[in-house]
């Protein structure tokens, strides 16, 4: 190797992204990698310097205040820089009134739209994504009342697909333990489902478990951390309450809707975990249908400073590739 293709080599190790050196003009021509081979781009010639390591993490995850303003995607997950969730929290949501599921990134005046297509005209009002798949509920409309699972990226995809006609009114949905959890507005129940469940001819798959909740009058919303499923309802006293369950649907407690919140904002319309801040967000409201707070807040304890949207917000999920 000449000193010059050395030099080169170094270059592209140190640089943010991962870079492919020119090669000399006395170089002779090379053909494409094979499948086989295509790891070994990523290693050093056999006449590279003594100094240069044999491999390098040219782009580290994303998350950290480096690799957040690199150009990178740093963890591969098809987000660059500040569309990462890792480096600003970003939301699935509907706002009012609904014209479907859109990611907002916090801060953003406007959002990104995630699907387009399907009937009916407004079928997913309630949604959730993970490992790159969406699922959505359609709350109460004719003709069905279905499970929906769509594409969560802004490029070109297509409608969402109907999975299950769950045969009541949902109200939200979301995903724990490997399962589509969904919430049904007047059991109070909850529902879990096989992800990769299909409508059957004229029937409804059976959930792969459900459970009558204890308190409620209806059940308004659902979001899970990483080690329980959390349902808030409504109670005849006004107030809402929430329920920690566990992977078999088991109630484990009753924590309550956070300590600190303002005495006129005891209803909760949707909340969402969010894997970079490690806390829950919450659509807290008194008598409104909708709100443009996104608040943050402690299972059963503090609240922080709310993350103001430039429109009303009806639904809340997180973002999360």
């Amino acid at each position: 190797m000449t000193r010059a293709a050395a030099t080169l080599w170094v270059a592209a190790l140190v640089a943010g992204c991962p870079a492919q050196a020119a090669a000399p003009d006395d170089a002779a021509p090379q053909q494409d990698a094979g499948p086989e081979d295509a790891a070994l781009d990523l290693l050093p010639p056999d006449d590279a310097p003594p100094d240069v390591p044999a491999q390098v993490d040219a782009c580290p995850g994303e998350g950290i205040e480096a690799s957040c303003h690199d150009g990178c995607d740093n963890d591969g997950d098809g987000f660059t820089d500040d569309d990462d969730p890792d480096c600003v929290t970003a939301f699935l949501i509907t706002r009012e009134p609904s014209d479907g599921v859109l990611r907002w990134r916090v801060g953003d005046a406007d959002p990104v739209v995630l699907h387009a297509g399907g009937t009916p005209a407004r079928p997913l009002v309630d949604a959730t994504q993970v490992g790159g798949a969406g699922f959505a509920v359609q709350r109460g409309m004719a003709p069905s009342r279905g499970l929906y699972r769509f594409a969560p990226r802004p490029d070109p995809a297509p409608g969402p697909t109907l999975l299950v006609d769950v045969g009541y009114q949902a109200s939200d949905v979301c995903v724990f333990a490997g399962r589509v959890v969904v919430t049904e507005l007047g059991g109070p129940r909850v529902h879990a489902y096989d992800p990769d469940a299909a409508a059957t001819d004229g029937g409804t798959p059976a959930p792969l478990g459900s459970v009558t909740l204890t308190r409620g009058t209806l059940v308004r919303a659902c979001a899970a951390d990483a080690s329980n499923l959390y349902v808030a309802v409504a109670t005849a006293s006004g107030t809402d309450d929430i329920v920690r369950l566990d992977a078999d649907l088991n109630e484990l407690g009753w924590p309550g809707l956070p300590t600190e919140l303002p005495v006129d904002k005891k209803r909760l319309l949707d909340f969402a975990w969010d894997r970079r801040t490690q806390q829950f967000h919450g659509l807290f409201v008194g008598t409104e249908v909708n709100t443009a707070d996104v608040t943050p807040f402690a299972m059963g304890g503090a609240v922080g400073t709310p993350s103001t949207a430039p429109f009303a917000l009806s639904t809340l999920s997180t973002f999360s590739p």
